[in-house]
């Protein structure tokens, strides 16, 4: 889930993909990127668990999400 919530939803997915993919083994991340990216994963968790947490009762409001819009292709 974390995934497609990043991938369709996220306003920086390209510049957490780019810190992603060098954070693998054959790639190179400095600390300071690291921490870069750490930060953006923690604030797209957050974003998701707000998401998540929205009760199924309040349809409208889980509609108004800006990343319901996005994923739904509304302007946000």
């Amino acid at each position: 889930m974390r995934q497609i919530c990043v991938r369709f939803a996220s306003d920086s997915h390209d510049h957490w993909a780019e810190l992603y993919w060098k954070k693998q083994p054959e790639g190179s991340l400095t600390k300071e990127k690291e921490n870069e990216l750490k930060k953006l994963e923690k604030e797209n968790m957050k974003t998701i668990n707000e998401v998540y947490n929205i009760p199924k009762e309040d349809v409208k409001k889980i509609k108004s999400h800006k990343w319901i819009k996005v994923v739904e292709g509304e302007n946000v």
